[in-house]
């Protein structure tokens, strides 16, 4: 009896042609028809496991703008230490793996390691040997053409570019001053990028890579940060946070230079000797030579006025060629003593 109860391989096949016939089956199972209408409504995005975005979109733009500063500051530094025309722009700005960047690198190659200083862990600064040369050559006196084959750098090469490296992460600790004080340290040079393991290979890294034209040669630098090392800073890379800090910066110096500026008006200053009062008659008889008796004696104090207000009290005398008056106490303003 359990035999008869069984179903063949074609019973079934017939069975579930059927159910797909129907509809029933493929909106039970999210197939067929009901598949095409989510593919319809949905975008479907390819999302790889291995290279997981860590920074959204508005650290981002925060992290552009910090380093359009330091693109800025390189350019000016560059164009006067060389005495040519420098331009320098961010080209991209990526999330990779520590093993994606390595791979990407020539070797030789001019690696600078650096320590974060306040931050946790290392990060790398990638300059290409052309444009090395090119800085080199030209800082050492000749015209910064010159063409080399790719070689690790000499000592004296390295101790030269050690002072420029220097000056870079001084730029770079200015950038990044608004967000956090990274204070930057050199640790050393390397050729070889498989040697620079300030990370495991999976883990994230941000790299921002720099195009750079000097006297028409061309060249890439990169600054490649460890993830982990920006994480607990990352609060601090929203927008709403980094702008409220540069709208405070314009405030407080908004308030220094009006400070500055009031400070350097000028104003009028009355030492009043004192007060007589005279009918219209006596006024309009004055000539010259009629004496006019004050209410006041030649010893007492006087008013000086400063903008019309009362603000201090002095006794007359003469400097020199000049009138003068010694101020003897200060007035407090009625305002301050109700407060």
């Amino acid at each position: 009896m359990a035999d008869d109860t069984l179903l063949s391989q074609t019973d079934m096949d017939s069975l579930l042609e059927s159910l797909g016939a129907d509809g029933g089956l493929d909106d039970d199972l999210g197939g067929g028809g009901g598949a095409a209408s989510s593919a319809s409504r949905y975008k479907i995005k390819m999302y790889d496991f291995k290279r997981q975005t860590r920074f959204a979109k508005d650290q981002l733009r925060t992290l552009q703008h910090i380093h359009d500063t330091f693109t800025r500051q390189i350019t000016t530094f560059f164009s006067t230490s060389l005495r040519y025309l420098v331009s320098m722009r961010i080209a991209s700005q990526d999330q990779i793996t520590y093993e994606e960047y390595i791979r990407s690198v020539d070797n030789p190659s001019l690696l600078c390691i650096f320590n974060l200083g306040t931050l946790e862990g290392k990060a790398i600064f990638e300059m290409n040997l052309e444009l090395s040369f090119a800085i080199l050559d030209r800082l050492l006196g000749g015209t910064g053409d010159s063409k080399q084959e790719k070689r690790k750098l000499t000592d004296i090469e390295e101790a030269v570019m050690n002072k420029i490296m220097q000056r870079i992460l001084q730029e770079l600790n200015e950038a990044w001053s608004t967000v956090v004080p990274l204070e930057p340290q050199f640790s050393m040079f390397e050729s070889n990028p498989s040697f620079t393991s300030i990370v495991p290979p999976n883990d994230m890294v941000l790299l921002i890579t720099f195009e750079v034209n000097i006297n028409n040669i061309e060249g890439i630098i990169n600054l490649c940060i460890p993830y982990f090392s920006l994480e607990p800073v990352a609060s601090k890379l929203g927008q709403g946070h980094y702008w409220a800090i540069h709208r405070t910066e314009a405030m407080d110096g908004n308030v220094a230079m009006i400070d500055s500026r009031v400070r350097s008006m000028e104003t009028n200053v009355i030492a009043l000797l004192g007060h007589s009062n005279l009918t219209l008659t006596e006024l309009l008889q004055m000539q010259a030579g009629d004496v006019v008796k004050l209410d006041s004696k030649p010893n007492d104090e006087i008013d000086i006025l400063v903008g019309g207000q009362k603000k201090f009290t002095g006794l007359p005398g003469i400097s020199g060629r000049h009138m003068a008056v010694t101020v003897s106490q200060i007035v407090e303003d009625k305002d301050d003593l109700d407060e």
